[in-house]
């Protein structure tokens, strides 16, 4: 739990510099912001052992494109 509270702090500090440097997106910052204490909320009173922060095969990697930009194995390649 100690890394995810740590993991916590990066991202508010992430979102409350990027509301600094973009004042028209602050509300929505702070949005963000409310939507993930939620969430860590949720996976504190889960207690420990229930949440990982290792990436798994469903876990936090994006399924739409490998290292180096190319597509995913067996995708449709653009018509051109």
């Amino acid at each position: 739990m100690k890394g995810l509270m740590g993991l916590g702090m990066q991202i508010d500090q992430a979102l409350m510099a990027l509301a600094q440097a973009v004042p028209a997106g602050a509300e929505e910052f702070r949005q963000a912001k409310q939507l993930i204490q939620a969430g860590l909320a949720k996976a504190l009173q889960q207690g420990p052992g229930a949440v990982s922060l290792t990436p798994t095969s469903t876990g936090n990697q994006f399924p739409g494109a490998s290292p180096g930009g190319a597509p995913p194995a067996g995708a449709i390649p653009p018509t051109q």
